[in-house]
């Protein structure tokens, strides 16, 4: 009888354990990396808690669980893919019949290039190696793209134009992943064979000086070119992000590295008309030209990705905007620098709400006219998230321009210097993007932060002109204090909010729409809250709702 008992309750309790697996879920918002089979895990049960007729039973319930590992007492079952491992491992070492449980893990081997100059690759694989500055960088700071190999290295189907400088043409690394067009290859010379109004235009096109081989004369594109897809594994020079694309080289600069509006809207429209996927463009300046914008918006009609530099002057681009990166096309990505320790370079742009994502754009190595050389800018930064993009298209070609898009922001790897920089708050990551999966938030980031006090701080709706107001907040013991913005519109740029902590000392300013959400951290347990408006046009004001402290 006590048997039976016994029986009964290890069922039962079995029961409870694994339908627990199937039903209940973490509302945590994000997934750790997959390195795990997803919602799968493995529970060592405690000696004599097992029984064939026991996993016959849970079956017949529609539990889903496996038949022991031989010779153990370990059975696999299988939790919401929606839940976090660490939830799941609490839930179910809760059960006082269970011993030990783990996640599924995956195990894989490391793919890896054989390329010489890998190692000196620090964007693709970050382990803390110092540069040709003596610079040491901080391992892991780089665009994930190790573990993203493991399950795509690129397709040829995948074209990329670069409309750049040109690209060297004879350089080994660069010629084989060169686009073709076969049409002009195996027609005549002189002759327009493919009808696209440009003649003997095997690899591309130099709009520049109106001839067929589009060669770099300076070096840029063939960097460029390198970064998005120098031939990988093959045992010579360096590697690209994607180790199979077709790179479709565009000249519309010249030696001097300038270009005109007319040429960059003749590259666009090649690249349009001849199939590219990807448009990077690591260029641009202050003018804002209607027709190149307009060409743009034809590309992201036609499922174009248009990934453009966010320019070097280190300025704020929702303030004053770099074109092309700051048109307001769809399929523009816009990208600053990051250097090997995750700091925003000290020569990009950024914009909270303008530049979209950042990337590796401090010395970095590539290839040039003659061998491989180092260069800095976002127009380097800009490569590494068009190669990314060509890895994500050659694992889904199914995806448009726009859902890539959408997929390197939601992936991005945040970061503490990019939470008020960028759109996504993060780097391009290329095994997170490739996973599917959406990383852990950036230490800094106060939306995460686990003590919230609650705020009713207002100003009426609309506000009234030539006003004066304050508010304090104090949160004893605090060492550092973000304020939550849920709503906010004032007169840009003269009716302002302004930011004081306890000594009187002015930390940080916004009108128009800047202090929409999360304003950057307050070292501190006082903030004071300064509204003051002019005589003129008056606006919703401001719902100032919380404070996220540590």
């Amino acid at each position: 009888m006590r048997a039976i008992k016994n029986s009964t309750y290890i069922v039962n309790s079995l029961f409870l354990l694994v339908f627990s697996f199937i039903f209940l879920m973490c509302t945590e918002s994000f997934a750790a990396p997959a390195d795990h089979v997803p919602g799968q895990y493995l529970v060592k049960l405690r000696a004599g808690a097992l029984q064939a007729s026991h996993i016959h039973r849970l079956r017949a319930l529609g539990i889903k669980v496996s038949d022991p590992i031989p010779e153990t007492n370990i059975i696999v079952v299988e939790r919401s893919t929606r839940e976090s491992a660490k939830e799941a491992i609490k839930i179910i070492k809760q059960n006082p019949l269970v011993e030990y449980a783990e996640p599924n893990y995956i195990f894989r081997v490391n793919r890896l290039p054989e390329d010489p100059l890998f190692s000196k690759q620090w964007a693709l694989r970050n382990v803390g190696q110092r540069d040709d500055f003596g610079e040491a960088g901080i391992a892991g700071v780089d665009i994930g793209v190790e573990g993203a190999w493991d399950l795509e290295t690129g397709s040829s189907d995948v074209v990329v134009a670069v409309i750049d400088t040109g690209v060297n043409l004879q350089l080994s690394d660069l010629k084989s992943n060169l686009w073709i067009n076969t049409a002009e290859r195996d027609g005549l010379t002189g002759v327009d064979d493919d009808g696209n109004g440009w003649i003997d235009d095997v690899n591309g096109y130099d709009f520049v000086n109106a001839k067929a081989e589009p060669l770099d004369d300076l070096g840029h594109g063939s960097h460029v070119a390198g970064i998005i897809g120098a031939a990988g594994n093959d045992g010579q020079g360096m590697t690209g992000i994607s180790w199979k694309v077709r790179l479709m080289p565009l000249k519309a600069l010249g030696r001097s590295g300038e270009g005109t509006s007319q040429a960059a809207i003749e590259a666009i429209h090649y690249a349009i008309r001849m199939g590219a996927k990807i448009i990077n463009a690591s260029w641009g300046g202050s003018q804002s030209s209607q027709l190149v914008e307009e060409a743009i918006r034809e590309a992201s009609d036609k499922n174009i990705l248009f990934v453009a530099a966010a320019g070097n002057s280190g300025t704020d681009n929702d303030q004053r905007p770099h074109f092309p990166a700051s048109y307001s096309v769809p399929s523009i990505i816009s990208v600053a620098a990051v250097d090997p320790q995750g700091k925003l370079a000290s020569f990009s742009c950024y914009g909270k709400k303008s530049v979209h994502i950042a990337a590796p754009g401090t010395r970095i190595l590539s290839a040039s006219l003659k061998g491989y050389v180092s260069h800095s800018g976002t127009s380097m930064a800009a490569p590494h998230v068009s190669g990314v993009a060509a890895l994500v298209l050659s694992r889904e070609p199914h995806l448009s321009a726009l859902e890539v898009k959408e997929r390197l922001l939601e992936t991005a790897r945040p970061m503490d210097s990019l939470l008020w920089k960028t759109v996504s708050k993060g780097i391009v990551n290329a095994n997170y993007a490739l996973r599917k999966e959406i990383p852990p938030p950036a230490f800094g980031d106060p939306a995460h932060w686990e003590k919230v006090k609650i705020l009713n701080f207002s100003t009426t709706h609309p506000y009234e002109n030539q006003k004066e107001l304050e508010w304090v907040v104090k949160i004893p013991g605090a060492k550092r204090i973000s304020l939550y913005f849920e709503k906010f519109e004032t007169e840009d740029p003269y009716d302002r909010v302004t930011l004081f902590n306890a000594n009187g000392v002015k930390i940080q300013s916004f009108a128009g729409t800047e202090g929409l959400g999360w304003t950057q951290p307050l070292s501190g347990d006082t903030v004071k809250i300064v509204f003051r408006s002019n005589a003129r046009n008056n606006f919703y004001g401001f719902d100032l709702t919380r404070a996220a402290y540590q």
